[in-house]
């Protein structure tokens, strides 16, 4: 599981972007929602985000009464790196970023990810240009930083890049796909799973047991990849906003 700030924190990253204070809640829990929402009044946030585990009914029944609302629900998959890898496929050629590809990796962004349904985008108070700049912002950083991430694969197809990982080490044991992003007029074509395989033999390599990757609980047609390579369902989350006005 990706490392979250315990409690209720000011999201400097958001605030920037929006230009309102925003506050988030890593995993909500019934004791933490009273905190949360006594924070935001005193500290006047305009919208809280939050996830709760999908199992945690009651914490979500807590939300929706507080005026929480429902804008995403993510599944994570994950990968047993301690088995028989799968092989490499041949045709798409999977490589390390280099500094040379920072330009494409940025428009692979933003045309990967324009209009993308996150959390962000189906929260109609959020302006939606903005919205989808956070995938091209990430993708910068991660070719930036290695805070942000560990390595940054991309694949080749036809002479161009066609789409790129943002792989995270979790724990020494996990690695973690933090992004994943194939153009529109590659996908079907075996560049997803080529990634796919590259990072589970990335992850491998470092010494990870496992790796694991989000994917919207709807969108069926990516889950069924990983899955096709052994990933299984992990554990399933829903993000909630709140507005204070």
């Amino acid at each position: 599981m990706r490392a979250e700030p315990s409690g209720v924190y000011r999201s400097e990253l958001d605030e920037a972007r929006f230009a309102i204070r925003v506050a988030r809640v890593g995993w909500m829990t019934p004791e933490l929602l009273p905190v949360a929402l006594a924070y935001c009044r005193e500290n006047r946030v305009s919208l809280l985000m939050s996830k709760c585990m999908g199992t945690e009914r009651r914490t979500v029944h807590a939300m929706e009464q507080a005026g929480f609302l429902l804008m995403e629900a993510m599944l994570c998959l994950a990968g047993d790196l301690t088995r028989r890898l799968p092989e490499k496929p041949a045709g798409v050629v999977v490589r390390p970023f280099e500094k040379s590809d920072e330009k494409e990796v940025l428009r692979l962004a933003e045309a990967c990810f324009a209009g993308y349904e996150s959390h962000y985008h189906a929260d109609d108070r959020l302006d939606r240009a903005k919205s989808d700049e956070i995938q091209v912002d990430w993708a910068r950083r991660a070719c930036a930083s290695r805070e942000v991430a560990d390595q940054v694969l991309v694949a080749e197809s036809e002479g161009s890049l066609a789409g790129y990982f943002i792989l995270k080490s979790n724990t020494n044991e996990e690695a973690d796909v933090a992004v994943a992003a194939v153009i529109p007029d590659h996908r079907g074509t075996g560049v997803y799973e080529a990634l796919v395989v590259h990072s589970m033999h990335w992850a491998a390599a470092r010494g990870a047991t496992r790796i694991t990757g989000l994917v919207q609980a709807t969108n069926v047609a990516v889950q069924r990849t990983p899955m096709k390579l052994g990933w299984v369902p992990r554990y399933l989350y829903y993000t909630l906003h709140k507005w204070f006005d």
